[in-house]
């Protein structure tokens, strides 16, 4: 593939132009070109020559113009700061009306968490060898998921032969996010009843009233 003879680079290919555009339209028979020639090349020349400075102008205005921008927007970030402030210090302003304004509503506090009043309802769903496996549902319903601003369920334990009437001689087991819970029995357990309580628990550590007891046997 033959070499092209004009240079890549826009700006060589500008030096390339206007020298041989000068010296052909100067004399273009001496060169062997037409007077038609060189009308037809000194027009393409000025066009593109105008072109490129016309290219020149805009890149110098966009930065110019790009300065600007930035320079507005340092001056108006912070009034805008300033006055949304402003609005912000005024009481009774509807959230409506702050929302034209493009600002968040005001946050309402939250009032305090209540403490449980219903009651976890507990079910042994496995008794297999030393292992016991717990669902519970809260009272009236059947969906395993706690009740609103409970952080879950507390499992207690009792082992022997007295049911508990309380957690009087009840071990605590933990605190289970989840609708079921699993435990394992030592060996010397093994054929022992056993009573399970349990009671929801909010956020704050507050606890409501104990379920009905879950009666079970380790088995052996």
């Amino acid at each position: 593939m033959a070499q092209d003879i004009l240079p890549d680079k826009e700006s060589e290919l500008h030096d390339f132009a206007t020298r041989f555009v000068a010296q052909a339209t100067a004399n273009p028979t001496a060169v062997g070109l037409t007077a038609a020639d060189a009308t037809l090349l000194q027009s393409h020349y000025d066009s593109w020559s105008a072109a490129v400075e016309a290219a020149k102008k805009a890149a110098t205005d966009a930065d110019a113009a790009q300065k600007h921008k930035e320079e507005e927007k340092a001056a108006l970030k912070p009034l805008l700061r300033t006055m949304a402030k402003k609005v912000n210090a005024v009481p009774g302003i509807a959230d409506a009306t702050r929302a034209q304004l493009g600002l968040k509503g005001r946050t309402t506090p939250r009032g305090r968490i209540p403490v449980p009043s219903t009651r976890p309802h507990g079910i042994l769903v496995e008794a297999r060898g030393l292992r016991h496996v717990l669902r519970w549902t809260d009272e009236g319903g059947t969906s395993r998921a706690r009740p609103s601003d409970v952080a879950g369920c507390e499992l207690w334990l009792k082992i022997g032969d007295t049911p508990p009437l309380d957690l009087t001689g009840c071990s605590f087991v933990g605190m289970f996010t989840k609708g079921t819970a699993s435990h394992q029995f030592a060996a010397a357990d093994a054929g022992k009843p056993v009573y399970w309580m349990l009671r929801w628990v909010n956020k704050r550590g507050e606890t409501g009233p104990l379920g009905p007891c879950v009666i079970g046997r380790v088995n052996e």
